[in-house]
């Protein structure tokens, strides 16, 4: 549902030559399993399929998307990325899902509810936990597409 989307996406580099095919390294369905397996959740469809094309490594988004597992991230290094003096600490959940960092200061984070297509967050030191109105799927073709105009202006 969501890979055919991102395919496209990732298709649109390649033809521009901007990256290759060996630039995208998926994940595999068992390490998946193990990591839903050890955090007692299930990952959204639009998050999995994503990293089933390019969860392992993705030249483009590096420095948003973090490598997996990585995302396994617990409570104690969440609080102490995301909490100062100057902003409340997002709710944590057992559910919650770090799935990017931006300058040691932001954590883009969802739940994983059962949703098939949850709403972000991001987190930030200091302005506190912000929704981000929009999807993963939103939030992942909205990057590429600003990343595919600043490489092809």
């Amino acid at each position: 549902m969501f890979a055919e989307k991102y395919q496209e996406h990732i298709r649109l580099f390649l033809e521009a030559g901007i990256y290759q095919k060996d630039d995208f390294v998926p994940i595999k369905q068992d390490e998946i399993k193990a990591f839903e397996d050890q955090r007692g959740i299930s990952l959204p469809s639009s998050y999995r399929d994503f990293l089933l094309l390019c969860g392992k490594r993705n030249p483009f988004f590096l420095r948003i998307f973090m490598q997996f597992p990585e995302v396994a991230i617990n409570r104690k290094e969440f609080e102490k990325m995301t909490v100062t003096t100057e902003a409340e600490s997002p709710a944590w959940k057992e559910n919650l899902v770090v799935f990017g960092i931006e300058e040691e200061s932001k954590a883009f984070y969802l739940f994983a509810d059962g949703s098939q297509d949850p709403v972000c967050y991001e987190s930030d030191w200091y302005a506190g936990s912000i929704n981000m109105q929009m999807t993963f799927s939103e939030f992942f073709c909205g990057t590429a597409d600003l990343q595919y105009a600043r490489r092809t202006k």
